[in-house]
């Protein structure tokens, strides 16, 4: 019997650690997913102007081009939500930055709409829109249009922004 003990310990400490490892490797990778969606949604920002129209058509227009040149980042994530949502690690450490994007749309929406409530549900109606376009671009890569969804997320912009 102390035998059999001594082996479940050891095996409880080797999953422990390899729990352990498993999580640090899945958060540096998580930030070098994040990081590298940051700098590409930097670039394409600067490259559009400060004008809060040209923002907001710059935030969509970049999510549908980065769906299509980062399809190994979009199953990435995919995989890590299924994965913190049992550990409760994307609450704690994406969801704040998911809602900061949002919250920029919603914060140029309101320079346009004048209105900070109705910019939060546009800007969120956008926002879905962008998980949809990531959700199909990840389960039918070959299938996804970028010119159909750039001419979906305009309309969308045309929508989110009318008085």
């Amino acid at each position: 019997n102390k035998r059999l003990v001594k082996i479940q310990r050891a095996q409880v400490v080797s999953f422990k650690r390899a729990s352990t490892s498993k999580e640090l490797l899945l958060d540096a990778t998580l930030k070098n997913a994040l990081d590298t969606y940051d700098k590409s949604l930097k670039a394409m920002l600067a490259e559009v102007g400060s004008e809060p129209l040209a923002q907001i058509r710059g935030y969509l227009n970049h999510d549908m081009r980065f769906a299509a040149t980062h399809s190994e980042l979009l199953s990435l994530w995919f995989a890590a939500w299924g994965e913190v949502r049992v550990t409760n690690k994307y609450r704690l450490s994406l969801l704040p930055i998911d809602h900061k994007y949002r919250d920029e749309i919603a914060d140029k929406l309101a320079k346009i709409l004048n209105n900070e409530i109705e910019a939060k549900h546009r800007a969120t109606m956008l926002d879905s829109f962008i998980y949809g376009v990531w959700l199909e671009c990840h389960i039918d890569p070959e299938g996804y249009d970028l010119g159909e969804y750039l001419r979906i997320a305009e309309s969308l912009v045309q929508l989110a922004t009318k008085p």
